[in-house]
Parts: C-alpha cells; structure tokens; sequence
C-alpha cells in the first residue's frame, strides 16, 4: 500500500491470467461462455518502484543503511560529487568558500543565460525546497506548505522558458506543461469511464508532479477559471474531487514555477503585477516569489549576451565554450542535490 504514487516508473512481478468478461459481469449460461470475450491481468506479487525521489523517501522510512540502498553511484559519479564539495578549496579564499556551493549551484542552473543570478538562486531554492514542520497540539493533523510557489514577470526574450526547462531537467521528478494549453482536468484531475462502466481517475500534471516540480510557461495564456483550479493545490497542497458519486483527495506537494509575459509587451512600472498580468488577486497571491525582467537599453549588458551566444554556436564545431567557467552540469547538480 502506498508504494508507489501517479506518475511513477515501477517494475511489477506477478502472474498474468485471463478472466471471462461476461462471467466476471454477472452472466451465465453457455451463450455466455462461448460468445464472450476474455481480458488479461495480472496478479502482482511485488510492486518496485524505480522513482529516484520514491526510492529515498522509501529508505528513509525503512530506515535502511546505505550499504543496503538501492541508489547506487558509479566511481565517476562520487569523483564528480567530491570535486564538487571541495572545489572552493582550490579556487577561492576563506569569505567565498562560505557560500560557495549554493553560488557554484545558482551559476549552474542554465548557464547558457548571462546575469539573473537572483532569480536563479529563487528556483534553486524552490528546487531544494523545505522541511513541513511538525504540527501539535490543537493544530495537529495540519499540514504547513514547505514548498515555495515562483512566478518570473518579464519582456520577451528574457530567457524565462530556458530557466524553466533548466528547472525541469535538473529535478528528479518534473512535469512542463504551457499554460496556453493546459485546462483545469489537464493540470488537477479528471474522470473517465473506462469499459466495465467503472470510473477511473486519471491524474494531472500537478498530481504527476508530486514531491516534485511543475514548471507552467506562458502562464498569462491561461484562462482564469483554469487557473483558478490551481488555487487549493498550490495552498493545501492537495486536489480534492467530487464528481459522479467520486470523492477523492490526491497529494499535490509540488512547487510551480510559472513564467508569463505582461499583456502589453514590455512591463509597466507604474502598475502593478497583477494590472500588468490581468491576474487575479487570489492567485497571484499564492506565489512567494515574483521576479521581475526588464529588457533595458544598456551596451555592455547586450554585448555580453551577444558575445555568449557567438561563443554557444562556435561550440558546435570546437571545443564547448562554458558561460562561466565555475559551472557544473545538470547531471552532477541533480546527483549532488
């Protein structure tokens, strides 16, 4: 029970049997034997999840030793961790190497995009995420969110998309979705009525993002019924459903991360987030972090950016040029984190 959650990659081991369909409805007699047709399932002995961030949460509760660990690391792996760990010893002084991992993390995080060092230090943290503290006494039973909610504002071609498919290939369990496609049932859940006449519930890309990160571009194109059926996951961190004799409660822990355009094209100072968005105060209010991108007119900052996009391409045919040299990958930082 509760071994593995929607979503879940798992390795199953049973037995696979076949069973009458119109016996298994309630009829009878030989018509029913002959003319009917017959489906297959399977008799699972043992359910395994293959989920990196399933399997560490089932350790911790089991308390397993890590000789015992499923999650195993090749020597390349570790040599990559611990250089990781101990690089501020080679390269900096006693001040820098007090902060420098999480810097070493925040400059790593799609290093492809020059400066924004604030607002990628923002979805790291919203990557790590938080410890739910321990509720007692009257307030037991209650949940606090842990997670922290990001909303990036800002013009065109600021690279918001990019930070936010850096966020969703770094985390060990992500679902990206566009907000100009997305409807209340794609992102929650929805019912559907499968072929015995039983009703199924099929999970949504928050549900699928469970324990993890869902990562919503163009979240201004999102009608605002549909974002509205965000607003009991991103606070209660669940998705209640109560529909054709259904009802459900699903776990929704995630952190989102949206980006979305103001709706004149270049941001308003003299307004606010929500004017600037048309968002509706509900919502916007569920976000712990709002970031703010302003295209300005400023010649040192383009030619930095456009000397970095000179030296991506040029990558292609020589050596890869890194944006920063004291960057990491997005393997060793998903392994190190």
């Amino acid at each position: 029970v509760d071994s593995c959650r929607a979503g879940d990659v798992v390795s199953v081991s049973g037995i696979v049997d076949a069973i009458n369909s119109a016996v298994s409805a309630g009829k009878t007699g030989r018509q029913a034997q002959e003319t009917s047709t017959y489906k297959l399932y399977l008799k699972a002995h043992s359910v395994a999840t293959l989920s990196e961030s399933n399997r560490r949460r089932d350790l911790k509760q089991r308390g397993t030793s890590k000789q015992d660990s499923s999650i195993t690391f090749t020597e390349e792996q570790k040599k990559n961790i611990t250089s990781l760990m101990h690089a501020d010893h080679f390269y900096f002084g006693f001040a820098e190497r007090r902060a420098f991992p999480f810097d070493l993390l925040v400059r790593s995080i799609c290093p492809s995009i020059i400066g924004h060092d604030m607002v990628k230090a923002g979805i790291l943290l919203g990557l790590l995420g938080g410890t739910p503290p321990a509720t007692q006494g009257a307030d037991k039973g209650n949940t606090i969110r842990s997670n922290s909610h990001i909303l990036i504002v800002g013009d065109p071609g600021m690279g918001k998309s990019q930070m936010l498919l850096a966020a969703s290939q770094i985390a060990a369990r992500s679902v990206y979705v566009g907000g100009n496609t997305a409807s209340t049932t794609g992102l929650t859940v929805s019912l559907t009525k499968e072929a015995g006449g039983e009703v199924g519930i099929e999970a949504g890309a928050l549900v699928l993002a469970d324990q993890g990160v869902c990562c919503i571009d163009e979240f201004d194109k999102m009608a605002k019924s549909h974002q509205d059926g965000l607003l009991e996951a991103m606070e209660q961190q669940q998705i209640s459903i109560a529909k054709a004799g259904v009802v459900a409660s699903l776990p929704a822990r995630c952190s989102v991360l949206a980006a979305a355009n103001p709706k004149h094209g270049s941001y308003n100072m003299g307004k606010t987030v929500a004017e600037n968005l048309n968002m509706a105060t509900p919502i916007l209010s569920r976000f712990d972090l709002v970031f703010i991108l302003r295209d300005r007119a400023d010649g040192n900052q383009d030619r930095l950016v456009s000397s970095n996009i000179m030296n991506l391409y040029r990558s292609k045919t020589k050596n890869p040029v890194n944006a920063s040299s004291s960057s990491q990958n997005g393997t060793t930082n998903r392994e190190y984190m």
